[in-house]
C-alpha cells in the first residue's frame, strides 16, 4: 500500500465521512455506452447490469452510441464487428438494461481528431444535425428503442441540441451537471441563471413541447475507499436542498465493476438513496419540477 493510501485509510478509520442525516436522493445508474464492439467491455457491462438489478431491483440506464457514429464505426472495423453483431449485442443489453441515446458529434465526421469533436463551446450546427438525424434513423430502423432518454458525450449541450431533442420527442436528458468533471459551459450558465440547484430537476420548453432534465451527480470512484464517494458527494451537494433527484454514472470502458458494486451496496444500506427505474425516475422528476426554461428561436 502506498503512503497516500495508508494515510487515507488511517483518516477514514478515525473519522469516516458520513452523509448528512437529512440527505434523501432518488437515483439510478447511467452508462455512457460507447464500446460494446469490444467483447471484454460488453461482457463486463452485461455482468454488471445483472448484478446491479439483483442489488437494486431496477435496471441500469445504458445510453448507447449507434453503429453509424464515426468513432463506433472505426472501432467496429478494428474489432471486426459488423452492424448485425452490433445490433445483436444491443438487443442483448436491452433485455437487462434500459437503453437510451448517447451522442458524440464531430465538425468533420471524416476526421476523428480531438479538434473535430464537439464539446465545450466547439459546435457546428449543420454537422450536428446530420449526425443526429442519422443516429435517430438507426434507432427507428433497428428495432431498438431509446425510450426518449438522452445524455451527451462529454456532457455536451447547447440550445440547438436541446431544440433537436425536444422536437424529436425525447422525454428526459441527463447531460446537465454541477460536478467539475462533467460541466459544460452552456449547461452551467443555464442552471445558474435560472437558479436551479444541485439535484433539482427542471423542464426545458421549445414551442409547445417540453422535456425534463435530470442532473448527473458523480461516478462511483474506482477506489477501495468508500469514503471517497461520501466525501465527494457531500462536497457537490453541500448547498442543495433535499430531497434530490439525479443519476450516478460511468462509461462502459472505464467501469470498475467490483468497487462500483461495493459503493452501491453501501448506498443501499444507508437507506438515504432510493434506486429507481428510468420510467419512475422520469415520472418523479416531472412531478417535482419547479422551473421551466423557455427556449427562444435564436
Amino acid at each position: 500500500m502506498i503512503i497516500k493510501d495508508w494515510v487515507k485509510k488511517s483518516l477514514y478509520t478515525m473519522a469516516p465521512p458520513v452523509f448528512d442525516k437529512e440527505l434523501s436522493v432518488s437515483t439510478s445508474y447511467i452508462f455512457h455506452t460507447e464500446r460494446i464492439y469490444e467483447r471484454a467491455i460488453f461482457d463486463r457491462l452485461i455482468r454488471f447490469c445483472k448484478q446491479y438489478r439483483t442489488l437494486t431491483g431496477e435496471k441500469a440506464i445504458c445510453v448507447l452510441m449507434t453503429p453509424n457514429n464515426p468513432l463506433v464505426a472505426h472501432g467496429r472495423k478494428q474489432h471486426q464487428v459488423d452492424e448485425v453483431e452490433y445490433l445483436a449485442r444491443a438487443h442483448e443489453l436491452a433485455e437487462i438494461a434500459t437503453l437510451g441515446y448517447h451522442g458524440h458529434f464531430w465538425t468533420d465526421p471524416q476526421n476523428l481528431v480531438p479538434s473535430s469533436e464537439m464539446k465545450g463551446e466547439h459546435f457546428l450546427e449543420a454537422a450536428f444535425k446530420s449526425q443526429f438525424e442519422s443516429d435517430l434513423q438507426w434507432f427507428e430502423k433497428s428495432g431498438i428503442s431509446h425510450q426518449g432518454a438522452y445524455s451527451g458525450g462529454w456532457w455536451f449541450m447547447n440550445r440547438p441540441v436541446l431544440r433537436s431533442l425536444i422536437q424529436s420527442n425525447f422525454s428526459a436528458d441527463f447531460s446537465f451537471s454541477y460536478a467539475k468533471s462533467f460541466q459544460n459551459p452552456y449547461s452551467i450558465d443555464l442552471m445558474r441563471k435560472n437558479e436551479i440547484s444541485v439535484g433539482a430537476p427542471f423542464r426545458v420548453q421549445y414551442l409547445e413541447k417540453k422535456m425534463v432534465c435530470i442532473q448527473n451527480f458523480i461516478g462511483c470512484h474506482p477506489s477501495p475507499f468508500l469514503g471517497d464517494f461520501v466525501r465527494n458527494f457531500n462536497r457537490l451537494v453541500r448547498n442543495a436542498n433535499p430531497p434530490m433527484i439525479g443519476v450516478l454514472n460511468s462509461h462502459d470502458y472505464d467501469l470498475d465493476d467490483y468497487h462500483t458494486l461495493k459503493c452501491i451496496e453501501m448506498l443501499i444500506h444507508t437507506r438515504q438513496f432510493k434506486w429507481m427505474s428510468y420510467e419512475n425516475l422520469t415520472r418523479l422528476s416531472n412531478s417535482r419540477c419547479q422551473k421551466t426554461v423557455i427556449l427562444d428561436e435564436s
